[in-house]
């Protein structure tokens, strides 16, 4: 429905006026019977003219003299619009606007709609070409974890209150309660402790932690169902270690998905695909609680419970290892930048992001990469323990936003020591510096094999490989980053555990 805010009167009957930018929209409505019902009033045929703003005089009217272009000589006017699954074709017939929905969702009726509030409700505006390619499988995978997550909930509620006696006439209100109180007060105090410990590697490894947060939560209900085994004096010690690990998991689900949002978002839509995802988990949920209460229908007792629980956790699992394996995204960390680096300073070709991803979601985080080797935004203090190094290091990269250390740690483990100033920009300096540390880890290791000594102990010769370090980064830096932007890799953002220290040289 068309409608338009201002009503002129002409000699001619009604012309509704709109004005957009330099340039007025005219229509000739032709007479109505009731001039004040033109402006609610739907457009059903119209001639519009497109006119300047100066070709109208004080009172709307066209100032003669000034050309017109009719659009109702245009023909054949067919536009193809979809939206949530539905779709309709808009075409100009006898200067008229008509609206005629497909055949198909003409046909189908009420389930075509059904089908588009479905679409509304559950997926981002846009889908699929607003999210990536590995959407679907990802949320679908994540649909079934959280149906059977559901279920083994209902359980372990069942155990807990079967073991505090509800139900039981003899049984006290308020001790129950207050055992119930007491359980959620030590996974508040954990979860605080957990985000204080690990926060900084979360957007790092999200497929990790999701797997490490799906285990956490399953042998939390493990120890909340064993509560209906040994009820009384051992109910609060077995329920709040059930709950403190399943509270931590819930801190794990949240980071990680919001962190797995942002590599299916293609059109900055992050904030529309974490609501979506509520939506599809809140239905996932209700299903699986109806499933729950469905199967204590049959039976409560604690072995029918168990033997449910023990079904459940391996296909729970299984779903939560095939979500992780779905999200196979462009997104970077620490790791997949260092391999990406190394392999293009062999071969000087790039991995694609499908090519990259494996099906070992532990890939992202392997410990036996040399990226391991690589400490970033360490205190200098930490960095460096002799000073002729801290000061050949500031002079070498003195025009650079980061400086670079190596030194063999307390086990005689090789580590590369990057220090970020405080006008650090991101990600751009943190991709510099891991390339530079990658060339400054080959040439040490050359120097090695040439020699037999390390450079470590002697300032001018590490001074003299820093500063060969830098001029190749300088050198290749840029190529290596147009090519990882042609890859399809997002360079906009790279994950990695921030230590969180800065310096400023203050040096006279």
């Amino acid at each position: 429905m068309t409608r338009l805010p201002l009503i002129v009167k002409s000699a001619n009957g009604i012309r509704l006026t709109r004005t957009i930018g330099t340039s007025v929209f005219s229509v000739n409505a032709g007479t109505w019977p009731n001039a004040r019902h033109v402006q609610s009033a739907p457009l059903r045929f119209y001639r519009a003219t497109r006119l300047h703003r100066s070709a109208l005089d004080s009172k709307g009217d066209l100032v003669p003299g000034h050309e017109q272009f009719d659009l109702s000589s245009i023909k054949n006017i067919k536009i193809h619009e979809s939206v949530h699954g539905s779709s309709r074709t808009i075409v100009i017939d006898k200067e008229q606007i008509k609206v005629q929905p497909d055949v198909e969702d003409a046909a189908n009726g009420l389930r075509s709609r059904a089908t588009q509030l479905a679409a509304q409700t559950f997926l981002p505006v846009g889908y699929p070409a607003s999210v990536h390619k590995q959407y679907l499988a990802f949320h679908s995978w994540q649909a079934a974890e959280t149906v059977s997550s559901a279920v083994m909930s209902v359980l372990c509620s069942q155990a807990m209150l079967s073991a505090l006696g509800v139900g039981n006439a003899a049984a006290t209100g308020g001790a129950v309660a207050i055992q119930w109180i007491l359980k959620d007060a030590s996974g508040d105090i954990a979860r605080l402790v957990f985000i204080n410990r690990f926060s900084s590697t979360f957007d790092s490894y999200p497929r990790v932690w999701k797997f490490v947060g799906e285990t956490l939560n399953l042998v939390g209900g493990f120890f909340c169902l064993t509560t209906v085994l040994a009820p009384g004096s051992w109910f609060l010690a077995l329920a709040s270690l059930g709950n403190t690990l399943r509270m931590v998991h819930m801190t794990i689900w949240g980071v990680t998905h919001t962190t797995l949002a942002r590599g299916f978002s293609l059109q900055g839509n992050m904030g529309d695909i974490v609501g979506k995802t509520e939506s599809q988990v809140s239905a996932a949920y209700m299903a699986g609680g109806l499933l729950g209460v469905g199967l204590l229908a049959i039976s409560h007792s604690p072995t029918f419970l168990f033997t449910c629980f023990a079904c459940l956790a391996p296909a729970h699992l299984y779903f939560t290892l095939k979500s992780a394996l779905a999200a196979k995204l462009a997104d970077l960390n620490k790791n997949k930048l260092v391999h990406l680096i190394q392999h293009w300073i062999k071969d000087r070709s790039i991995i694609c992001p499908d090519a990259y991803s494996s099906n070992d979601i532990f890939d992202e985080w392997n410990w036996k990469s040399e990226a391991t080797e690589i400490k970033l935004a360490d205190s200098v203090r930490s960095a460096f323990v002799n000073s002729s190094k801290l000061a050949a290091s500031l002079k070498v990269f003195a025009s650079e936003r980061y400086m670079i250390n190596y030194r063999r740690s307390i086990l005689r483990r090789a580590q590369i020591y990057i220090c970020f100033k405080e006008d650090v920009r991101l990600p751009i300096d943190l991709m510099k510096a891991l390339y530079n540390a990658v060339q400054l880890r080959r040439l040490v290791r050359e120097q090695i094999e040439a020699t037999g000594k390390s450079p470590e102990n002697w300032p001018s010769a590490f001074e003299k490989i820093a500063e060969s370090s830098k001029t190749l980064t300088d050198e290749e830096f840029p190529g290596f980053l147009l090519a990882l932007r042609k890859s399809d890799w997002r360079t906009d953002a790279v994950s990695w555990p921030d230590g969180g220290h800065r310096y400023k040289d203050e040096s006279g």
